[in-house]
């Protein structure tokens, strides 16, 4: 199910998803070094914990391909730009990484991103001319100690009818 904030506007979204993730498990990875996204985290690590400056090979960004058939006939924004009520198919793909930034008082303090993209095949004039048949959304996390995390996210996502920023300060409870 996916909403707006309010639940105004609703649609199911029916489908599969392929993921992939690659994973080197070894201390001193060697395919570690191929993993630039972690680059910044390793010179993070050596500079503030005094590690060897060894890029991780166990956090390699993750792919997620999926498609779907999403049913907006719920949607009274989409139905007022197009009164068509037929489920749509839609492409998704997801790509994510997180990895450790820095210990604190022997706590991992971790780094995530996540970007995802989403279109929509064959949509109407009406739903392109009203930039609804596809979406991007950026969104990345750093922890901060006592369980905050400052956050930044831009871009929208598939009931978002426009690209927005957000920058916030949060605090997580897990459980």
């Amino acid at each position: 199910l996916e909403a707006d904030q309010q639940f105004h506007d609703k649609q199911w979204a029916y489908g599969g998803k392929l993921s992939f993730a690659f994973r080197d498990w070894r201390a001193q990875s060697t395919a570690g070094w191929f993993n630039v996204f972690d680059y910044p985290f390793a010179a993070i690590r050596w500079l503030v914990e005094k590690e060897e400056f060894q890029p991780s090979g166990r956090v390699f960004p993750s792919v997620v391909l999926g498609l779907d058939l999403v049913d907006g006939s719920d949607n009274g924004t989409r139905i007022a730009i197009d009164p068509d009520t037929d489920a749509f198919p839609r492409g998704r793909a997801e790509l994510a990484f997180k990895t450790r930034a820095l210990r604190w008082q022997e706590r991992p303090l971790y780094f995530s991103a996540a970007y995802r993209y989403f279109q929509e095949f064959s949509a109407s004039n009406a739903i392109k001319a009203a930039d609804l048949d596809r979406s991007e959304y950026f969104v990345m996390r750093m922890d901060l100690p006592y369980r905050f995390n400052l956050s930044y996210a831009a871009g929208k996502l598939p009931l978002d009818q426009d690209n927005d920023q957000v920058y916030a300060i949060g605090w997580a409870l897990n459980f």
